[in-house]
């Protein structure tokens, strides 16, 4: 099962891109939690499609999650450099950021 496991993204016309994939049960489980979350409408005025809605949800997720390993929160850097990124994340509220500790 690990062996069919693949994600192609292939850029297409001014850099867009088209996303294909085989997932793990796993990994398809973990995509689908997180677009679900992400994906509810924003309203009754909200028109976007369902495709729409888990397009933007994937684009909020990439930009919501830090992976942050061990070795850099105990680096010199990186307060500094996390209260920077929080600073100037581009997403409003509370909770813009989602850090992710590592091993």
């Amino acid at each position: 099962m690990l062996e069919d496991r693949s994600v192609w993204l292939e850029t297409t016309w001014q850099g867009a891109g088209v996303l294909r994939g085989d997932l793990t049960p796993t990994c398809a489980a973990a995509v689908a939690t997180v677009l679900d979350a992400l994906s509810a409408p924003a309203g009754a005025d909200d028109t976007r499609t369902h495709a729409e809605r888990y397009h933007d949800a994937l684009e909020e997720a990439i930009r919501k999650i830090a992976v942050l390993s061990a070795a850099y929160l105990e680096s010199v850097f990186a307060t500094a450099e996390w209260e920077a990124a929080c600073r100037g994340c581009p997403l409003p509220g509370p909770g813009r950021m989602l850090p992710l500790n590592t091993r």
